[in-house]
C-alpha cells in the first residue's frame, strides 16, 4: 500500500478487466444485491503442453495429472473475485462457498459459476 491505497499491478488490471468485459459479453444478469450469500464455483482450465506424450495428454484430461503451474490458486480466485466485484455481486464478501479447482484441457479457460448460497 502505498499512501493508504491498494496497489494492483498493471498485468493484473488488465486481466481483471478482461475478466469484465467476458462477463458483460457474455452475463446479462444484474448484480446480486448486498447481503445474498453466494456459491462461487470457478474452474481454470490449462492448455495441454504440446510437448507432452500420448499418455500425458491422457492424464491430464483424466484429472489423474493436474497443473502445479503458476498462478497459485489463492491468486487466480482473488482476482476473479475483484473482477466481478460490483458487477456480478455487490461485493466478493458475499462469497460463503468457494470451490476453484485447476484442470487441463484441450483449451485453456475459465469456467464461472455464481449462484445464491442456499445450502
Amino acid at each position: 500500500m502505498a499512501n493508504g491505497h491498494a496497489y494492483t499491478p498493471r498485468e493484473t488490471r488488465i486481466y481483471e478487466d478482461d475478466v469484465k468485459r467476458f462477463y458483460i459479453s457474455q452475463c446479462h444478469y444484474t448484480p446480486y444485491p448486498k447481503g445474498v450469500a453466494l456459491r462461487l464455483v470457478i474452474t481454470f482450465l490449462y492448455a495441454i503442453p504440446k510437448s507432452a506424450s500420448m499418455k500425458q495428454r491422457q492424464a491430464m484430461l483424466s484429472g489423474v495429472k493436474k497443473p502445479t503451474v503458476k498462478p497459485d490458486l489463492s491468486n487466480a480466485v482473488k482476482t476473479i473475485e475483484d473482477a466481478l466485484n460490483g458487477l456480478a455481486y455487490y461485493d466478493d464478501a458475499q462469497i460463503t462457498d468457494l470451490h476453484p479447482k485447476k484442470r487441463y484441457a484441450i483449451e485453456a479457460s475459465i469456467l464461472v459459476e455464481i449462484t445464491e448460497d442456499d445450502e
